[in-house]
């Protein structure tokens, strides 16, 4: 088996993994914004630590990268993140329904 690509393997899985534990250490789960992003004030303060979280994660997976000399690292965190945002983008959809349509539960 060729070892470079299994070094590629595990520098991705090193990027997802790292962007996971940012966004956990930064931010809330999904359904915490999907339950409680149901007030505007609750809904923009996700949106902020979302963005911090993004910015964090590919900041760190930018210094990885240039460390390591690969791309991999960068693609896991970045691919990690863009699945992140969209599952808070999501979220706080749900929640702006529900806040539309006070009585509705999930």
């Amino acid at each position: 088996m060729d070892l470079r690509a299994q070094d590629n393997g595990i520098e991705f899985l090193v990027g997802v993994g790292a962007a996971a534990a940012i966004f956990s250490a930064v931010h809330s789960s999904l359904w915490s914004a999907r339950n409680f992003g149901d007030t505007e004030e609750t809904a923009s303060s996700c949106r902020t630590f979302s963005y911090v979280a993004a910015g964090a994660t590919l900041a760190f997976a930018t210094v990885a990268s240039v460390l390591t000399h690969s791309l991999w690292s960068f693609v896991g965190a970045a691919l990690f993140t863009v699945l992140m945002m969209a599952g808070y983008r999501y979220s706080l959809n749900q929640a702006g329904s529900k806040r539309d349509k006070p009585g509705e539960s999930y």
